[in-house]
């Protein structure tokens, strides 16, 4: 008798542990496919920034403008059109890499510093993301057409790169 009750309990023990890690694993599926999506938009998002940084890290000049500052230099164009970013009217990502969210970029521009740039990337759609950056570059000096505009007590102004905005960074490479 005392056997037959041990494994009676046994078996439940067996059965009850089957049951929850079963209900564990479901739930990690579960929790995994409703993040799927969000953590593959932060992917593509660190994807932009990762591009955007890898063009700018070493340029000795950068501007923000609507319009190509000379023709002495070989002037590299960086925008967003209808939320995707643009390279030198090229899409830098392919349509469907944004599994129609819209990208936007929006920067702060540090007056006396003249190297730190701050960047706000977004990516707006079922699942939105954002995640900013800093950069300090030695190698170049900040120059933007409202530095002439803005009073002395200013430190910094803000621009965007969206579909309300027609700013691009130029830049070039030595």
């Amino acid at each position: 008798m005392k056997l037959k009750k041990i494994k009676i309990y046994l078996l439940m023990f067996i059965t009850f542990c089957i049951l929850g890690y079963s209900s564990f694993k479901f739930y990690r599926i579960v929790d995994n496919a409703l993040h799927y999506n969000e953590k593959r938009i932060q992917k593509k998002t660190e994807k932009v920034i990762k591009y955007v940084h890898d063009e700018l890290i070493y340029t000795p000049y950068l501007t923000f403008t609507n319009a190509s500052p000379d023709n002495e230099h070989k002037w590299q164009a960086l925008y967003v059109k209808n939320g995707m970013l643009y390279k030198n009217n090229h899409p830098v990502f392919k349509k469907s890499f944004y599994k129609g969210h819209k990208l936007s970029i929006h920067f702060l521009g540090y007056i006396r510093s003249k190297s730190r740039i701050d960047f706000k990337y977004e990516m707006e759609g079922k699942y939105d993301y954002a995640q900013k950056q800093t950069l300090e570059l030695l190698k170049f000096k900040l120059k933007n057409h409202l530095d002439t505009n803005l009073p002395d007590s200013t430190e910094s102004y803000n621009l965007d790169i969206n579909e309300n905005h027609h700013n691009k960074i130029y830049y070039y490479k030595e």
